[in-house]
């Protein structure tokens, strides 16, 4: 009788019983359990990141983390790899075990127009590294799909790698930060800066005067925070414009009352490295010597948080703008007019980034 129950154990196989102690199989993790210790192995899993214990009423991924060398394993940690799409969809899956730590679409060769993002949970993160090809200059539009975003850099060959999170309510998703390989992009921490001496010559009382110098790097409506010269006379005031490719100008309108003949100064503008955001507004007309003011959303921001604006590149002459956060996610534009007569300026897209 020994003998048999020695040969029943040795060739006994338990594996597709409802429960053992301490380990049972299959192609799908229960969704209860109520053994502490129990085991579970998934068998569609990889080796190594498939083994799984009840802590009382369910199972836990086994991260080995016990002793010896060996580190916990997120499963599905992992840096997907999906073909170019102008028009793609990307998955934050389950973010307890399969949200990807990043996703590596292929370089760009055209612009990206709308972004979808699938499988959304609560604190799920991933990053997406945007690559430009070797004709570089392709753009990133994420439409409605994500807030607070960054500006891609436009060089050719060059990455911007955008980190994002969905919020508490599981449907929202904002960018948490951008880095880029590109030396001359903001984004790379250095900075995209630039300077240049301007002679304005004199400008009339309510009158305005621009120039412009070259910024390489800069795209047409790209956030700008303008440096002024020390000794600029008072009653001016100053917007910067990134008004085309590599192009920053610099706006003066004179307010002081009389008019001002300014000498050659230095004046200097960089685009930063910020939570950023964009909206497309129509002023309608404004009255000569009068001002209009909209808003627009730019989540995170609060009362009186510090911002740099960004203007349409083509903002008509006579028109000085400035922004301020007004309340909670709030950005209120509002433009003058010194051009000396009504100006109904065209549908244009006002910008605005934490600092």
């Amino acid at each position: 009788m020994k003998w048999i129950i020695a040969a029943l154990l040795v060739s006994a196989c338990f594996g597709q019983v409802t429960f053992t102690r301490p380990a049972v199989r299959g192609t799908t993790v229960p969704g209860s359990c109520n053994i502490p210790g129990q085991q579970f192995t998934d068998t569609d899993g990889t080796v190594g990141q498939n083994v799984y214990v009840c802590n009382g009423s369910t199972f836990d991924l086994y991260t080995g983390t016990g002793g010896g060398s060996g580190g916990s394993v997120f499963t599905g940690s992992t840096c997907l790899n999906p073909s170019f799409s102008a028009t793609p969809t990307f998955s934050f899956a389950d973010v307890s075990v399969k949200s990807p730590t990043c996703i590596q679409p292929g370089a760009m060769t055209a612009n990206v127009t709308s972004v979808t993002f699938t499988n959304k949970t609560a604190g799920a993160q991933t990053t997406i590294a945007w690559l430009q090809d070797g004709t570089g200059g392709r753009t990133v539009d994420y439409g409605a799909s994500a807030s607070n975003t960054c500006t891609v850099s436009v060089t050719a060959s060059k990455t911007t790698y955008q980190r994002l999170m969905v919020m508490a309510d599981g449907t929202t998703v904002v960018g948490i930060g951008c880095t880029s390989d590109d030396p001359a992009d903001a984004l790379s921490g250095g900075g995209l800066s630039g300077a240049s001496a301007i002679d304005f010559a004199s400008i009339g009382d309510g009158s305005c005067l621009e120039n412009t110098f070259t910024l390489t790097g800069l795209a047409a409506g790209d956030v700008l925070s303008i440096g002024l010269p020390s000794t600029i006379s008072s009653g001016i005031l100053a917007t910067g414009i990134a008004s085309a490719t590599d192009t920053a100008k610099i706006r003066l309108c004179n307010l002081s009352g009389a008019a001002v003949d300014l000498a050659s100064l230095t004046y200097s503008v960089t685009r930063p490295t910020a939570i950023s955001a964009s909206s497309a507004i129509n002023f309608g007309s404004i009255g000569d010597g009068l001002c209009a003011s909209d808003t627009f959303t730019l989540t995170g921001a609060a009362a009186g948080t510090r911002i740099t604006p960004g203007y349409p590149a083509a903002l008509e002459s006579g028109l000085q703008g400035t922004m301020a956060a007004t309340a909670t996610d709030t950005i209120q534009v509002r433009l003058c007019n010194f051009s000396g007569a009504a100006v109904d300026p065209a549908s244009g897209t006002f910008s605005a980034a934490i600092l």
